[in-house]
């Protein structure tokens, strides 16, 4: 069995495919190249991905990442962007908290750590009012977010249960500030707008990977991986790379083959992107299950 390595296929397909010539298109449907089908699912939300695989041996020299600081920290911090939206997915529905923690001046931590222990003695107090009312302790994710450079004061985003009433939540934050606690409600790109906003810090600080917490045993987004799928429930396995070839040959195509494989979910939007040397084609729909 081939061993296939890793890579950033989403940073190595980064063009898009109307800016090809047909010439272009051909060189990188090229024969013979390995397709796998990703499906990530997390709640109501079903991710598709198609890329070509490789061993270390094939992998394109092009697709091998350079070292580069700027660079490694982006795509961590696009990939800690989907993950927490994948997570809020899978664990959080419409009506749950979407609540937003803020400072007064009296209370205003100096650091990060600070911050931190001010939403560990709220959540400490929430959990004890949670115990008398025969509730478990909260989940919840938690963004904290600060930059002095931007004005921005400490303030925690948090994504919470709504098994406690709005106003006791609310009356465990004793640091002061203007609170907001709003109920959650999907749209058709679940809660991705939510997670975007939460995590939108733009100059990232050395420490801002630790600034997202989460209460213990989220479930986590389910993943599957195959190369080979039917073209409806019924018929034969087909290679992965043929349904690229047809989605190539006629875009429309990704929304008629996603919906024949997955006919409980709706389709919501898709993209194709090329990689400029010619080494395959990545292609990304997204599909939600209305409950």
């Amino acid at each position: 069995m081939k061993k296939y390595i890793d890579y950033d296929y989403e940073e190595a397909f980064n063009k898009n495919v109307e800016d090809l010539q047909e010439e272009g298109i051909r060189a990188s449907l090229e024969r013979g190249r390995e397709y796998v089908l990703k499906e990530i699912r997390s709640g109501s939300q079903l991710e598709i991905e198609i890329y070509p695989e490789f061993t270390r041996k094939d992998l394109p020299e092009s697709f091998v990442r350079k070292k580069n600081p700027e660079a490694v920290r982006a795509m961590h911090d696009k990939n800690r962007r989907k993950h927490l939206e994948r997570l809020i997915n899978m664990n959080f529905s419409d009506g749950d908290y979407w609540c937003t923690f803020t400072y007064d001046k009296d209370h205003l931590p100096g650091s990060f750590e600070e911050a931190q222990k001010e939403m560990k003695r709220f959540l400490r107090r929430g959990n004890y009012r949670r115990k008398k009312k025969g509730l478990p302790s909260a989940k919840y994710i938690c963004v904290t977010e600060h930059d002095p450079d931007a004005k921005i004061r400490w303030h925690h985003h948090m994504v919470m249960d709504s098994m406690m009433d709005r106003d006791t939540v609310e009356s465990c934050w004793k640091a002061g500030g203007r609170n907001q606690i709003r109920r959650m409600v999907r749209d058709e790109e679940g809660f991705a707008g939510m997670a975007n906003y939460i995590t939108k810090i733009k100059k990232k600080k050395p420490d801002y990977k630790k600034s997202w917490t989460s209460s213990r045993g989220l479930k986590q987004p389910a993943v599957k991986k195959t190369h080979h799928k039917k073209p409806t429930r019924s018929g034969s396995y087909r290679p992965i790379r043929r349904y690229v070839r047809d989605a190539m040959q006629n875009h429309d195509r990704i929304r008629e083959i996603a919906e024949a494989w997955y006919p409980e979910m709706t389709f919501t939007r898709s993209e194709i992107r090329i990689n400029p040397h010619n080494s395959g084609v990545y292609i990304y729909a997204r599909m939600r299950r209305t409950e």
